[in-house]
């Protein structure tokens, strides 16, 4: 899919996803036969049947794959839509991770001992207003635009971010039985990674599609839509994220400690 777009979509890209799709299938099946006859899988596919392990993975991967696609997006517009250097473009997004870093904290601490799981269906929000002000930001925006124009929608969607990043492993992992605990963290990365890649190349390819739409229009014209519409599928994962979220426990019981 990354590739498709640029090479003018050939028959041998359907064929490859066709075949992926398949592999997948042979893939999953092998794996339950190997967990039903007793022996360790590369991928535990019992794990699934626990619901807060489902759902935490799914709002997991629903994050990264807002993230990969939203920091791909963004870090192509800054630079050839409104020009920016690289080193611009980086600077610009240090006050999101100072606001991931602070809000992640504060959602592990804080609030997910006192909300639980609505700490997530909280930071999906916070994060999807976030989105929602960098749209508005990009409306006007031009070469000439100050980079402390987009410094508030920076702001809230690490805040969004640091409040669901930080907790959600916590909450996936609350019935996965200790002998499994390894399984399911790689399963979690896994996912993680997963998503990424999927917001990339689904994104992505949305993303340029329409940035060859708006052609040969200024740079900011160009970019600036398509940007747009891949923080407007944010929100939209932020909203399903937050409806997963419920089926997640309510609140992480602690373990006993001894004496």
């Amino acid at each position: 899919m990354t590739m498709g777009r640029e090479l003018g979509w050939p028959v041998w890209v359907y064929a490859e996803i066709a075949a992926g799709m398949l592999l997948l299938i042979l893939f999953v099946r092998a794996q339950h036969r190997t967990e039903r006859s007793g022996r360790e899988p590369l991928v535990a596919l019992s794990l699934y049947r626990a619901r807060s392990f489902a759902a935490g993975s799914a709002v997991h991967g629903l994050l990264f794959v807002a993230m990969g696609a939203t920091f791909l997006c963004q870090t192509v517009y800054l630079q050839a839509g409104l020009g920016w250097t690289v080193l611009h473009a980086g600077l610009a997004g240090v006050p999101f991770a100072v606001s991931t870093s602070v809000f992640a904290g504060v959602g592990v601490a804080v609030l997910a001992p006192r909300i639980g799981r609505r700490v997530l269906q909280l930071g999906a929000v916070v994060w999807a207003v976030g989105a929602v002000v960098l749209i508005l930001t990009v409306e006007g925006a031009s070469a000439s635009t100050s980079t402390w124009a987009f410094i508030p929608g920076f702001v809230i969607a690490g805040a969004g971010f640091g409040l669901m990043v930080a907790p959600i492993g916590m909450f996936t992992i609350t019935d996965v039985p200790v002998e499994h605990a390894g399984s399911a963290s790689g399963l979690i990365n896994t996912t993680g990674q997963l998503g990424g890649a999927i917001g990339v190349a689904v994104i992505g390819t949305v993303f340029f599609s329409l940035v060859d739409l708006h052609a040969p229009a200024v740079p900011s014209a160009m970019f600036g839509p398509a940007f747009q519409v891949a923080l407007g599928a944010l929100v939209a994962l932020m909203v399903v994220a937050a409806v997963a979220a419920q089926h997640l426990p309510a609140h992480v019981v602690a373990e006993p400690t001894a004496g």
